[in-house]
């Protein structure tokens, strides 16, 4: 535990010294040079190691520990804590490259808020205050730790790829809407991945339960992917001048998307676990 305290006195310390620096910085400004071919500072580059060893790296590592109830967990998740704190002082303090309003660094708050209830509630079931009164709250903080601790992972993902379009300076302007329809499908992709793996590796029992089959959850899926990439594509959330070849094409496939997966969905609504399309 001493080893512990030590590593959360230290994120509080890095805190404490960066804070007034990072929140008086003025780094998103419109009046600084916004050239995304710029080169990034040493210390952005330290602020993106940071947050890649301790979101992308240690956490993810510290949860599935946390799963098995190893000794690890905790030293896992504490050291990238303390990692995650110093590189989000680092990424507002940073005397680099400049970047106009972007949705990476306000969404860096949220991120932050949340690493903070995660650790404070990891630290709390820790103290195990059960043995020394009724703890009523202590079933609920677990929950919480769960849940956030899910959030966090797709969280990550979420706030790596903001941080890519936020470095290479696309998706501004007029491109918003056509950047969301490709960030979406290929992010959906990769979800579908997950959530397939998950369904045959962990949720049979689940589904036996709820008496559906897996494929009817793969339609509703498919469906709420062509639900988005129809109108994301073209204009519906920017305004946009015609329809180009790419428009067509884009769009075409999240209508097709979109039927396709509301008629298998509605076709396998009574379907029984073990049924296939």
């Amino acid at each position: 535990m001493a080893v512990h305290r030590g590593l959360l006195s230290l994120g509080a310390a890095a805190v404490l010294a960066g804070a007034p620096t990072a929140w008086a910085h003025d780094h998103h400004g419109a009046n600084l040079n916004l050239d995304p071919g710029e080169p990034i500072g040493g210390v952005l580059k330290m602020h993106i190691i940071l947050m890649t060893v301790s979101f992308a790296i240690l956490f993810p590592i510290g949860l599935v520990l946390g799963l098995r109830k190893h000794r690890w967990h905790v030293p896992v998740q504490a050291t990238g804590g303390v990692l995650a704190i110093i590189g989000f002082v680092l990424g507002h303090a940073h005397g680099g490259r400049a970047f106009p309003e972007n949705a990476h660094s306000k969404f860096s708050w949220f991120m932050l808020w949340l690493l903070a209830g995660q650790l404070g509630a990891g630290i709390y079931l820790k103290l195990h205050t059960e043995r020394r009164f009724n703890d009523r709250a202590r079933p609920f903080v677990k929950i919480a730790h769960k849940l956030m601790a899910i959030v966090m992972v797709v969280a990550t993902y979420v706030q790596i790829v903001l941080g890519v379009v936020a470095w290479l300076g696309y998706c501004y302007g007029g491109f918003l809407g056509q950047c969301l329809a490709h960030l979406i499908m290929g992010s959906s992709f990769l979800a579908y991945g997950v959530w397939l793996l998950l369904l045959v590796r962990l949720a049979m029992p689940w589904l036996v339960r709820f008496g559906r089959s897996p494929e009817l959850y793969d339609s509703a899926m498919i469906m709420t992917w062509g639900l988005f990439n129809t109108f994301t594509e073209h204009g519906f959330i920017e305004e946009a001048h015609g329809w180009s070849h790419k428009d067509l094409q884009h769009t075409s496939l999240g209508v097709i998307w979109f039927c396709g997966g509301l008629l298998s969905t509605y076709m396998l609504r009574k379907s029984g676990p073990s049924d296939r399309s």
